[in-house]
């Protein structure tokens, strides 16, 4: 895959999200909080294996840096702490979170649609972002 995938992309649809965040653990002002918004996700390439993810709304900024298939530790938007590993199969991102509970959350992309299935337990969130034109 080309580095197509770079770039920015703004959210245009989401379902059950809060089933997923409910699932994590995540309390419920700050799941209504996190269902409202309509964050933006930028995509950077650092290096041949390095990639930055960033969400950036309103509410709160996250930003993971990463290597291909190396251990990190990241802070879930509830503030818990996890240990995540992020591998690529061909247009897929795909993050474990070795969390309790444990979560997936597959970045699919697709020409100027990105896709983003999250996982955790018998829930499963699908959140739909475009391109951003400039």
């Amino acid at each position: 895959m080309s580095d197509g995938f770079v770039g920015d992309y703004n959210l245009v649809t989401s379902e059950n999200f809060d089933d997923f965040l409910k699932a994590l653990g995540v309390g419920m002002i700050l799941r209504k909080t996190a269902g409202a918004l309509k964050p933006s996700f930028h995509v950077a390439k650092d290096g041949e294996d390095a990639f930055t993810f960033k969400s950036v709304s309103t509410f709160k900024t996250t930003e993971i840096k990463f290597k291909l298939g190396e251990e990190f530790e990241q802070k879930r938007m509830d503030g818990v702490l996890c240990k995540c590993v992020i591998t690529k199969d061909g247009n897929k991102f795909i993050e474990e979170q070795k969390s309790d509970p444990p979560a997936k959350i597959v970045r699919e992309f697709n020409g100027d649609e990105l896709k983003i299935v999250c996982t955790c337990k018998d829930a499963v969130a699908t959140r739909i972002y475009k391109r951003a034109t400039k």
